[in-house]
């Protein structure tokens, strides 16, 4: 029997074509389209939602179809140039082929790790370019990362300048948290991403404390 994550190449290979088609046909037709769907199309994309977790998942064949056909019809346009709403849109084609060539190799940029991949020095030259587009040297901005968009940005930014300030009268913030007030967070193998959120918040990496059970491979 095969499992629902295991897919056929052939299979695979269809349903690419498929989701292909659906995206080459919105792009040859978005500046005509309508920039909102309609009541009666949004109406029957909530009706097609799964109301309760199924025992058994769908496999990729019916979930394809079912966002292909049921969901995108209802989605805004947001790319399209009627429209005026959030800036959350206009991707350019480069992009959008960019962003799907991303998905399906599914790098993880947050170690450098050069022996394995060109995935952080791909990240680095655009980082480069960037600073080029911005008449800034190089030399100036060793410590340099892309993030996920602009509160991101902007969290880490004001960390970093917040760190830095602290820093002059001997706080670490990163470390201890807040002139070292103690916040402790308990955790059971926690993931690496909890002393990170910790240190940004101004917790603390030192107030995690792990309260896992070493007898306890779980």
């Amino acid at each position: 029997m095969m499992l629902v994550m295991e897919t056929p190449p052939e299979t695979f290979r269809d349903l690419l074509a498929k989701v292909l088609s659906s995206a080459s046909d919105r792009y040859a037709t978005l500046p005509q389209q309508p920039v909102h769907p309609s009541p009666k199309t949004l109406k029957r994309a909530r009706g097609a939602l799964f109301t309760s977790l199924p025992d058994v998942g769908q496999d990729v064949q019916a979930t394809v179809e079912h966002l292909v056909e049921d969901i995108c019809p209802a989605l805004a346009n947001s790319s399209s140039p009627r429209y005026y709403g959030f800036v959350t849109g206009g991707s350019t084609p480069a992009a959008q082929l960019a962003d799907l060539l991303t998905t399906i190799y599914d790098q993880n940029v947050q170690v450098h790790l050069p022996q394995c991949s060109i995935a952080t020095t791909v990240e680095d030259a655009a980082l480069r370019m960037t600073l080029d587009l911005l008449n800034l040297s190089d030399a100036d901005w060793p410590g340099r990362t892309l993030t996920t968009g602009a509160t991101a940005s902007n969290l880490l930014g004001l960390a970093c300048g917040r760190n830095f300030a602290l820093q002059q009268l001997g706080v670490d913030v990163g470390e201890e948290g807040f002139s070292g007030k103690k916040v402790p967070v308990f955790c059971a193998g926690a993931h690496a991403s909890i002393k990170k959120a910790a240190s940004i918040i101004g917790i603390g990496r030192s107030n995690c404390i792990d309260v896992s059970d070493a007898s306890d491979k779980y």
